[in-house]
Parts: C-alpha cells; sequence; structure tokens
C-alpha cells in the first residue's frame, strides 16, 4: 500500500465522472468520490515512516527540479493611468529541498479531483530568472529571484480524468487494476524497468490531469533577493512603482506576507502543470484496458 501512494503521489504530482465513455465502450471515467475505502486506506498508509522514505526516494530523483521557458499568466499593470498588460514567463527555475516533502493526507474533492496535502521539516530553495514584456511591443525587463522556504507546507488540488472499467463489462474482457493490485506488483519488483512498466500500465488508464489550485504556507522566509533590470525607459518607470520588501518584512506576516503567498499561489500551477505535460502525459493512454 504505502509503495502504491508513493507512485499514485508521484502521477498525481508531479501529479493524480460517472458515466462518459473512452473510445473503447468498455470504459468508463472513474468517481473517485466512489472510493471511500480505497482513499482511507491510501491517508492510513501515508502515516507510516516508510511511506515517507518511499516517497521521499521518488521525489529526489527530481531535486533539484530544474525547468526552463514556463509561459506564466499576463497580468495588468496601471500606470499614470494607463492600464497596460504585461506577459511574463519563467526562463528558468531551480528548486531544491523537494525530498524533504511528505505527504500528508489525499482528499476527494470531487468526482474527478483531489487534494494532495504535503509538509516539509526542512528547507525549500528557489532560484528563478523571469522575464516580463509589456503586451504589443518589444519593451522586456528581466528579474532574478531567489528565496528559502523554512517548512513549507503545500496544498495542490489535481483534476485528473481516469478509466476504470464499465460495470456490465465481464472480468474476462476487462479488469480493474486493484491498490491490492498494484501493492503486489511493487512488491516483486526488483528493478528499474519492472517499475517503469507499473508506472505505464498505471499512466495508460489517465485521460488528462492538471492542477487546478495551490495553496502555499511556511514558518519563515530567509535569503530573499528581487532583482529587476531593463533598458526600456518605460519599464523602468514601471518598476519604480514596485513596492521593495524584504525577507523581514514578508516574515511579519502582514500585508506583505499575503501578498506574496497570493502571487505564489497564482503562478504555482502553471509551473506544475508543464511537469504533468511534459513527463506524464505522453504516457496517457485513455484506456482502461491492459496492452495485449
Amino acid at each position: 500500500m504505502t509503495k502504491f501512494f508513493a507512485l499514485a503521489t508521484a502521477i498525481a504530482v508531479a501529479a493524480l465522472t460517472g458515466s462518459s465513455t473512452a473510445a473503447d465502450d468498455k470504459c468508463v471515467l472513474l468517481d473517485f468520490t466512489d472510493e471511500e475505502s480505497e482513499f482511507a486506506d491510501l491517508n492510513a498508509a501515508i502515516k507510516t515512516t516508510k511511506s515517507a522514505q518511499l516517497f521521499g526516494s521518488v521525489i529526489g530523483k527530481y531535486d533539484p527540479l530544474v525547468l526552463k521557458n514556463v509561459t506564466l499568466r499576463s497580468f495588468n499593470f496601471s500606470v499614470l493611468g494607463k492600464d497596460v498588460n504585461i506577459a511574463t514567463t519563467i526562463d528558468s527555475i531551480s528548486i531544491t529541498g523537494l525530498k524533504t516533502l511528505t505527504p500528508q493526507k489525499v482528499n476527494v474533492t470531487s468526482p474527478n479531483s483531489v487534494g494532495i496535502s504535503t509538509a516539509s521539516a526542512g528547507q525549500v530553495a528557489v532560484d528563478a530568472k523571469l522575464i516580463a514584456t509589456l503586451e504589443d511591443s518589444d519593451k522586456s525587463a528581466t528579474a532574478d529571484l531567489m528565496f528559502v522556504l523554512e517548512k513549507p507546507t503545500l496544498y495542490v488540488d489535481v483534476e485528473a480524468n481516469m478509466y476504470g472499467c464499465a460495470p456490465d463489462v465481464s472480468e474476462s474482457e476487462c479488469s480493474d487494476l486493484t491498490i491490492a493490485d498494484l501493492q503486489s506488483k511493487l512488491e516483486s519488483a526488483t528493478t528499474k524497468r519492472q517499475y517503469a512498466s507499473i508506472m505505464k500500465e498505471v499512466l495508460m488508464k489517465f485521460k488528462d490531469a492538471s492542477v487546478k489550485s495551490f495553496a502555499l504556507d511556511f514558518e519563515s522566509i530567509s535569503d530573499f533577493n528581487l532583482d529587476f533590470d531593463s533598458t526600456s525607459f518605460t519599464f523602468r518607470n514601471i518598476l519604480r512603482l514596485v513596492p521593495e520588501y524584504s525577507a523581514e518584512d514578508i516574515n511579519e506576516k502582514t500585508a506583505t506576507y499575503d501578498s506574496y503567498i497570493a502571487t505564489i499561489n497564482r503562478y504555482a500551477p502553471a509551473v506544475l502543470n508543464v511537469l504533468i505535460n511534459s513527463m506524464l502525459e505522453p504516457w496517457f493512454g485513455a484506456t482502461c484496458l491492459s496492452e495485449k
């Protein structure tokens, strides 16, 4: 069970409805609200030390996590009474310390969504370079951002459409992959190829998956630094309006903290969805049937 959780969580974060049909009419989309006992077992398993160790070993493969060219949501900015649209891209980002995260709980939030809570007793460090561009112009600015979060907690709401066997299909034609099945296969797996085969079998049942919301909190922040640079006169004037703040300002947990948290929560789903699209989506098979 604990090994299944490590696998399932990797799929949901990185990765993890009723009667809709897949391309093959033997399959239907799963309704997570009908899987109460399965999620109860899952949440019992994540409290074990072994589960935390397995989760850490899976996440550790992506620590540090390095991504490039991540497009973020644009935002509006008012300059001298005029609204301008600014497009923002993460040119590069490195996140270190993900292996310190441990799962806390998985909740079903809708027929095709789960909420995943994780926490760290250590540090998570971020080093990013961003590019902001005035839409409909070639004017741009760069920003170098660094910070270290102490004991962060993360909550991610993941929408995942996953297929299972239709109720009227015989077991000889289609058999659902249960937690017990996965546990047995994972216990007997000894090579990377066998683990990859199990991962593929699970991902084949996904139609799609995406992060819909993200919530961050932390005990404190340190080593905070944000530097802007631009050759554009327009952007330099805009940057003069951006308030300066420090780690001490954020740690006071006042309006500056609220603004900082809101900004991260706004843009984090885009980063996580890049992970899903690049690492997991190519494996999605949108079927409940095993390969022959």
